[in-house]
């Protein structure tokens, strides 16, 4: 089937996926780094902050695939709410990761 013989709403939410792939392989692809080097948080010894950073460092992209499999499952299996929970969960870490960039840089972390 063609994207062009989908109904509307499901050629809208095939758009979204498609974006929202496109994006979380960016973000993905930019977690990485921090994702193998998290292992350094404990030269300084163990702490509840490195603990935190590193369960962090490893869990935002593991949610972030999570979600976008989620997603394609659902819209495979044509369930709309489903597409649009595993968009949320994918969402969450993406969140995340801003808000504490901009609170890093705003001097309040």
């Amino acid at each position: 089937m063609t994207a062009a013989a989908l109904p509307a709403q499901r050629r809208r939410t095939l758009f979204l996926l498609i974006v929202a792939t496109i994006v979380g392989i960016l973000f993905f692809g930019a977690c990485i780094p921090f994702t193998l080097t998290s292992f350094f948080l404990f030269d300084a010894g163990e702490t509840t902050q490195a603990w935190i950073m590193f369960a962090g460092a490893w869990l935002v992209p593991l949610v972030l695939i999570l979600g976008l499999i989620v997603a394609w499952i659902c819209f495979a299996a044509r369930t709309a709410i489903g597409v649009y929970v595993g968009l949320g969960l994918m969402a969450l870490p993406v969140a995340t990761v801003v808000v504490f960039f901009v609170l890093l840089f705003a001097g309040r972390i």
